[in-house]
């Protein structure tokens, strides 16, 4: 069920309704059951699943509580989770590229026909579970005793299949304590499921006609028309992404529910440390949190902190998707964030003047790696950079389709920026509010395409 979909229009209007109706303790109900139905969406099976790894976990954090030695439960947690993701996830990928490695040295082998189907959103799910018990075994929380507010925990719907990933000690309690619905959460909801819609029907959804012919055919398109394509797929990928979270929280908000910020202005980074605090922020502090760290952090020396940076990189481009491109993506960002640790203590007294050369320095080191991130193979990337720096027209009409969709988008969050506050917007006058509402429901309205594209980290 997508969220730019009348289907789940219809699902939300009629889950919000009841919802008002009940208790606290039956809307827990109600929210599980209408998780598991928004899951069962896509295919039923993954039901069971789901259902099989939070009951693995709820019983192995209270085992981790009581034991004696309790690290082997946390390893059969972690082995569990592993060998699902390892399985769905990453089973075509290391079956064809060890038929590609045999086949280079000369060794013919038959292929595995099996192709596994990827449950929408496990990496998500996956990681949000093996944050809880790792905290358990950590003693940083206590496990919970009530299984159906646990698998709510696991499985609650607006940000079930793409995050924000959420830690157990800022969502559990929310379900466990009563909600009182506020104007604050109406109007603050509202706003972000607009601006969701926006970011996604209308930026993302549009500027793949830009997109999806350069990368798909890197051959035929050159200079400027892939140069184009790369800063669209920037704005396309941030706008599909953080859309979906804004719509996730902002259905959250409406429900008496606060989810973790996702995003902050990532295209505002200036450098490449800042950029993982802005982007896919559940995502870099999880892997901060639970594996940078225990490799050991920057507690012993400078190869092995470039070391462990370069892991948790390459393990998270990884996590996005089983594909020799993603783990280039991510070893690119490791390479990134060595080299600004390396030259950070020469780098002083930053101007004003020096900021805005840096923002824009790391927009164009972050376009860069999207290139690695988007291409299909990675095959595509040498012919892609030789289109790139290839003569030819400069492509007007693309450049006018991105200002024309993202105008709005760039201008708020530029005032965001400027006013060092995200929630700017909301502290306007009604009467500015209003008039930024009805650009925005006007571009849905004229350039929105409602037609229920897929998010582009359903995948991962």
């Amino acid at each position: 069920m997508l969220f730019n979909s009348i289907t789940f229009v219809i699902f939300f209007i009629t889950v919000y309704a009841v919802y008002l109706l009940l208790k606290h303790k039956s809307q827990n109900v109600l929210l599980l059951l209408a998780s598991y139905l928004f899951y069962a969406w896509w295919d039923w099976r993954f039901i069971i699943l789901i259902f099989l790894t939070t009951l693995v976990d709820f019983n192995v954090a209270r085992w981790i509580s009581t034991a004696t030695h309790p690290k082997r439960y946390l390893i059969i947690s972690l082995i569990t989770h592993l060998c699902v993701l390892g399985f769905f996830k990453y089973f075509d990928f290391f079956v064809d590229s060890t038929l590609f490695l045999l086949d280079s040295i000369g060794f013919a082998a038959d292929p595995v026909t099996l192709q596994v189907i990827l449950p929408v959103g496990i990496s998500f799910y996956t990681f949000q579970s093996i944050s809880y018990v790792i905290d358990c075994y950590r003693r940083k929380i206590i496990p919970s005793d009530n299984f159906l507010d646990y698998a709510l925990y696991v499985s609650f719907f607006p940000q079930l299949v793409a995050g924000p990933i959420e830690r157990f000690n800022n969502l559990m309690p929310q379900f466990q304590n009563k909600r009182t619905i506020t104007h604050h959460n109406i109007h603050e909801g509202l706003w972000l499921i607009l601006f969701g819609y926006y970011k996604k029907v209308v930026i993302a959804d549009n500027l793949s006609i830009l997109v999806d012919p350069v990368f798909d055919n890197p051959g035929n398109h050159f200079g400027s028309a892939v140069l184009t394509a790369v800063y669209a797929f920037a704005l396309l990928i941030y706008g599909d992404f953080s859309g979906y979270t804004d719509i996730a929280r902002g259905t959250a908000k409406l429900m008496g529910f606060n989810l973790s910020i996702n995003f902050n202005l990532p295209y505002f980074a200036n450098n490449p440390s800042d950029f993982w605090k802005r982007w896919h922020i559940s995502l870099s502090t999880w892997l901060r949190d639970y594996l940078y760290i225990p490799l050991g952090g920057n507690k012993h020396g400078s190869a092995d902190t470039c070391k462990n940076l370069m892991v948790t990189m390459l393990l998270g481009g990884l996590w996005h998707g089983a594909a020799w491109h993603y783990v280039l993506w991510g070893a690119y960002h490791g390479i990134l964030l060595i080299g600004h640790r390396t030259l950070s203590p020469f780098i002083k007294n930053i101007s004003p003047l020096t900021n805005w050369f840096s923002i824009l320095l790391m927009f164009h080191f972050t376009c860069l790696g999207w290139i690695l991130f988007r291409i299909n193979h990675v095959s595509d990337l040498p012919i892609l950079f030789s289109s790139l720096f290839s003569g030819g027209a400069v492509n007007l009409s693309g450049i006018e389709l991105i200002l024309l969709l993202a105008s709005p988008l760039l201008v708020l969050q530029l005032f965001q920026y400027l006013r060092n506050n995200p929630r700017f917007m909301l502290e306007l006058s009604t009467g500015a509010q209003l008039i930024i509402a009805m650009i925005l429901y006007s571009y849905i309205l004229l350039c929105g395409k409602v037609d229920g594209h897929e998010f582009i980290y359903f995948q991962f």
